[in-house]
């Protein structure tokens, strides 16, 4: 499914290019783009809050994307120099020649749901029926990936591309059998729905089998052009992320204020990820863990779709020697 979107959003945002500032240092404010959920808007929520981007000199914009596609279109065209993405935009992320800089945690919110009156009970249940999702994000590539666990043909269902927000009112309304949505979408339909409302297959159910990162990505300008500034947001983002690990329940009130979204919504929301501080993060690098999650995640595109991006060099699109800085792993 993402070989037929790739070349299209690719050849869209890459027209976009000339817009990069082509000096590419002294930038006065660093402009981070962030997701309207608890995992996509926690770091950054709490990196303000607590003055984190402050003790490292860094005057920071904020810009919201409602998903991966749009935050890479963001990227490309200059509108923001760095920004949180969910592990279904992958291909984009190289194809549109950025770069994977730290990783924020592994994601738990994706869910397949259905509506009682679709009679769907099982993913074997989706063959032949009408299903909603995204194409390119995190939801696509967790229904695909489940799909292809289970040795499930994703021709043999009628797959709709449809945004986030749609996906909540097809599927109350009738219109799709099925959605794949990530967390709070998946709240919104139970909340119109109730007990019609029926799911079928969460991350939780693969957690140890199927490995789902999200992450933090940077222009390649930015990248190649002004390494103390990212240095300075990568220590402020490690900051941030073991500061969340220790008090979840007042990053629930942080992140609420942030967004503008009730603290009962968002408890639920912490549960939709692994968590990741900065003594997880040493340890994965240090087994080489992280590599081998995005490995996954390239062979997963090769099987699916015939992608060539499992030929492709992993060090071209992720480089985690920032981290390593930060964390004291180089001499």
């Amino acid at each position: 499914m993402l070989k037929r979107v790739v070349p299209i959003l690719s050849i869209m945002i890459l027209l976009l290019c000339s817009c990069f500032d082509e000096q590419g240092k002294g930038r006065d404010v660093l402009r981070i783009g962030y997701h309207p959920n608890f995992g996509g808007s926690s770091a950054v929520a709490i990196a303000l809050e607590k003055g984190f981007f402050e003790q490292e000199g860094l005057d920071v914009e904020l810009v919201m994307y409602q998903s991966g596609p749009a935050s890479i279109g963001g990227l490309m065209a200059g509108d923001v120099d760095v920004s949180f993405l969910g592990h279904g935009a992958l291909g984009l992320v190289i194809e549109s020649d950025n770069v994977i800089f730290a990783l924020d945690s592994l994601s738990f919110a994706e869910e397949i749901i259905a509506s009682r009156e679709s009679r769907i009970r099982t993913l074997e249940d989706l063959e032949g029926k009408r299903v909603a999702v995204p194409f390119s994000t995190s939801s696509e590539n967790f229904l695909l990936s489940v799909l292809d666990y289970q040795h499930i043909d994703p021709d043999d269902i009628d797959l709709v591309n449809m945004d986030v927000a749609g996906c909540v009112s097809a599927l109350s309304g009738g219109w799709v059998d099925a959605v794949s949505v990530w967390a709070p979408y998946n709240t919104e339909i139970r909340q119109a729905m109730g007990d019609d409302a029926l799911s079928i297959a969460d991350c939780m159910e693969y957690k140890g089998q199927l490995d789902f990162p999200m992450y933090w990505i940077a222009s390649r300008d930015l990248a190649l052009k002004d390494h103390d500034t990212l240095s300075s947001f990568t220590r402020a983002l490690l900051k941030a992320l073991d500061w969340r690990k220790e008090h979840l329940d007042e990053t629930v009130s942080i992140v609420g204020e942030f967004l503008d979204r009730s603290q009962d919504e968002l408890l639920l929301d912490i549960k939709t990820a692994d968590w990741f501080d900065s003594d997880d993060i040493r340890h994965l690098i240090a087994e080489d863990e992280i590599s081998a999650m995005f490995q996954g995640l390239i062979e997963a595109l090769e099987r699916r779709d015939g992608s060539h991006f499992s030929s492709a060099d992993i060090s071209a699109w992720l480089n985690l020697s920032l981290l390593e800085e930060a964390l004291g792993m180089k001499e």
